[in-house]
C-alpha cells in the first residue's frame, strides 16, 4: 500500500449529538461528495444511515452536530435537524445524505467527485476483484482530536465481490455490499472506503500501466463488521460507543458506492439540482 495522499482525511467529518448531559458525543464519519453540474458542483455529506438512526434515539434536541476542521486547525460544529437527512428507497441501504456545503474561506475541506465511484462497469473494466488494496478514512473515537479532527486511515484487502446479497443481523436485514478484509471499528460507520489501482493493472494475460501515479477509486461506505461473542459470530454495525466482550472477526461491510448514488439520482434530488442551478445562473445573469 503506498502512502495515503493527505487531501483524502479532507474529505471527512465526525457526526456527533448532544447527549442527556448536553456533551457533544461523538457517532461516526461523515465525508462529501462533490455531484457536477456544469462548471458548479452540489456538494452533499453522507454517512451511515444507522449512524443518524442512532443519533434520533439518543440525542436531546434532533440535532445532527458536524465536527470539521476550520482554516486555522481548530474544530468547530455545523448544526442539521435530523428531519433533513434523507435515505435510499430501499431500506435496505445503510446510507444517509443531506445537501450542505461548507464555507471553503472558513473550511478546511475538499469533497470526493462522483467521477471517482467504483461503479459495476468501472469495477469490471478495471479488474477490480478480491485481494485489491482498500483503505477507509474515519473517526478513532479514541482519539479523535484535542484541537483538530485526526482521522485515521485504515487499509486492508477487498474480501469478496459477489452478487448475492450479505446477510446480516442488524436492522437492515440482507444487503447489497462487499466483504473487506479490514478491521472496521467504533466511530468508522459512514467512513468512506477506497480501492487503490496502483501504477499497473492485469488483464487478462496483459499488464497495462495506469500512468505516473497510483489511482484511487471510491469504493462504497463502511457499513459494519463481524464479531464473535460467546463462540457465535455476529454481525454487528459500527457505533462509536461500542462496548463488551467481542472479538472483531476482521471482515468488515462495505455498502457500494452505487447505492450513494441511486440516492443522489432519485428525481427528488435530480429536481433540487435543477432548481439550484437555475437560481445559481440567474444571480450571475
Amino acid at each position: 500500500m503506498q502512502v495515503v495522499p493527505s487531501e483524502i482525511k479532507k474529505c471527512v467529518a465526525f457526526i456527533s449529538y448532544k447527549n442527556k448531559q448536553n456533551k457533544f458525543k461523538l457517532a461516526g464519519t461523515g465525508f462529501f461528495i462533490a455531484f457536477p453540474m456544469g462548471d458548479i458542483n452540489a456538494v452533499y455529506l453522507v454517512t451511515a444511515r444507522h449512524v443518524i438512526g442512532n443519533i434520533a434515539i439518543k440525542s436531546i434536541d434532533d440535532q445532527v452536530y458536524i465536527r470539521i476542521n476550520t482554516l486555522k486547525g481548530a474544530t468547530t460544529t455545523a448544526i442539521s435537524p435530523i428531519s433533513q437527512w434523507r435515505y435510499h428507497d430501499d431500506s435496505t441501504v445503510d446510507a444517509a445524505v443531506i445537501a450542505w456545503a461548507p464555507d471553503q474561506k472558513l473550511f478546511d475541506w475538499l469533497p470526493l467527485h462522483i467521477s471517482m465511484a467504483a461503479t459495476s462497469e468501472v469495477i469490471a473494466q478495471n479488474n477490480i476483484g478480491e485481494g485489491d488494496e482498500v483503505f477507509m478514512a474515519g473517526l478513532f473515537s479514541n482519539h479523535a482530536g484535542q484541537n483538530k479532527n485526526l482521522p485515521i486511515i485504515r487499509t486492508g484487502s477487498i474480501a469478496l465481490i459477489s452478487d448475492e446479497k450479505i446477510e446480516t443481523n442488524s436492522p437492515f436485514g440482507a444487503i447489497d455490499a462487499y466483504l473487506i478484509e479490514a478491521r472496521s471499528i467504533g466511530g468508522l460507520s459512514g467512513s468512506p472506503v477506497f480501492v487503490h489501482l496502483g501504477s499497473m493493472r492485469t488483464y487478462g494475460s496483459n499488464n497495462i500501466s495506469l500512468g505516473s501515479g497510483p489511482r484511487l477509486l471510491w469504493l462504497g461506505l463502511m457499513h459494519g463488521h463481524w464479531d464473535i461473542d460467546e463462540s457465535e459470530a455476529v454481525m454487528e454495525i459500527d457505533s462509536a460507543t461500542d462496548i463488551g466482550r467481542k472479538v472483531n472477526m476482521g471482515i468488515g461491510i462495505v455498502v457500494p458506492a452505487v447505492k450513494i448514488l441511486e440516492i443522489l439520482t432519485q428525481p427528488s434530488f435530480i429536481e433540487e439540482r435543477k432548481k439550484w442551478s437555475k437560481s445559481k445562473n440567474n444571480r450571475k445573469s
